[in-house]
């Protein structure tokens, strides 16, 4: 966050979107950067107003500048996530966003656009690609496999050795069996108990 850029984008400014500002504002405090001074929610043209949310600028795409921003897929939906990642110009840089009350091992490898949130545990010997959500709460266990625009909601439970493919999305509170394998474009839906192959 804020390697290679010096301001940060959040599109939108959806429910999603405001939790991981408090993600990133955290995290720029902790590094005594202002982030009322580097934190923008990006906007479609057609909805800017120019108002503030949590006291944060907001930006009309169109004046978005790869060159001076990073930016954060702040979106559950993983069609959509993908959308705008196809959307936006193939230099933008996105940060991954982790919270510092998440655990994660140091064997865990991540893609870029990660987002983690506050409560989640990641064990060890994991990949997760990019634009990966892993909410509230949630955990993964050893040896698993996570694709590329997954999204999962608070409280997933996912255990040991699964393979979840590309563009999945996990309501709140399912429960993946070890060993399963999940394949593109899935929903498994709010309170799911996953114990075969889907």
């Amino acid at each position: 966050m804020l390697k290679k850029r010096d301001k940060i984008c959040i599109v939108g400014t959806g429910g999603f979107a405001r939790e991981v500002f408090q993600i990133i504002k955290e995290n720029l405090e902790k590094l005594n950067i202002n982030p009322f001074e580097v934190c923008f929610f990006l906007v479609k043209d057609d909805e800017f107003t120019n108002k503030e949310v949590y006291g944060v600028k907001t930006l009309p795409e169109s004046e978005f500048n790869e060159d001076i921003y990073e930016l954060v897929l702040a979106v559950g939906d993983p069609v959509l996530k993908k959308a705008l990642y196809e959307k936006f110009p193939k230099s933008v840089v996105y940060p991954n966003i982790i919270s510092q009350h998440a655990l994660l091992s140091d064997y865990v490898s991540l893609g870029f656009g990660v987002i983690i949130c506050q409560g989640a545990v990641i064990t060890c010997d994991i990949e997760i690609g990019n634009h990966a959500h892993i909410n509230l709460n949630s955990t993964i266990g050893h040896d698993c496999n996570i694709g590329d625009f997954f999204t999962c909601s608070p409280g997933v439970n996912i255990s040991g050795n699964c393979t979840i493919l590309n563009q999945v999305y996990i309501g709140s509170s399912a429960v993946i069996k070890q060993s399963v394998k999940i394949c593109n474009n899935s929903i498994i839906g709010m309170g799911s108990v996953v114990v075969k192959d889907i």
